[in-house]
């Protein structure tokens, strides 16, 4: 059975089981399309019945069944080697925007296209990130907190080796 991650507006984190999540969507029509997204390990906004929530699939470890721990621990372990991962984090990091528009709707559409690269940036866009919200960033990354990362991308893996074992490689 597949878990889920459930990250609330309000903060709350949830681990849920496929069904629970399913009895939580505000609509019911999406399902398929859903559960095929997150089987490709993304994270995707959903409408659930107490408002939106991001939603990914929960890693393994997480939602192992007792006996499954059991047996985890029961195995043999297995030899492991040190890697080096080339990665890309996409952050999610809170900023503020000044710019000029005609309405709500025209700010909108300019701060989206200019952040997704659709538009260059106008002279009269500025934007502000606090070095508190670096601070709150770079803290939660050490210890942990995933909340913040909203993809990440494999660039390259490679076993690494210490400066002992380099000559035999």
């Amino acid at each position: 059975m597949s878990y889920f991650m459930i990250h609330k507006d309000n903060g709350e984190i949830l681990n849920v089981s496929g069904l629970t999540l399913l009895s939580m969507l505000a609509d019911k029509d999406v399902v398929e399309d859903l559960l095929w997204e997150l089987s490709g390990n993304v994270r995707r906004v959903v409408e659930l019945t107490d408002g939106p929530a991001k939603v990914w699939r929960s890693p393994r470890e997480l939602y192992a069944e007792p006996i499954q721990q059991h047996l985890m621990l029961s195995q043999p372990k297995r030899m492991t080697q040190d890697y080096l991962v080339d990665a890309e984090l996409t952050l999610i990091v809170p900023v503020k925007i000044q710019c000029r528009g005609h309405s709500d709707h025209n700010v909108k559409g300019t701060v989206h296209d200019v952040f997704t690269g659709q538009q260059p940036r106008p002279k009269d866009f500025f934007v502000q990130i606090k070095p508190e919200e670096i601070s709150s960033l770079m803290g939660k990354l050490e210890i942990g907190d995933v909340t913040a990362i909203e993809d990440v991308k494999i660039i390259n893996v490679q076993p690494y080796y210490l400066l002992t074992d380099q000559r035999r490689a």
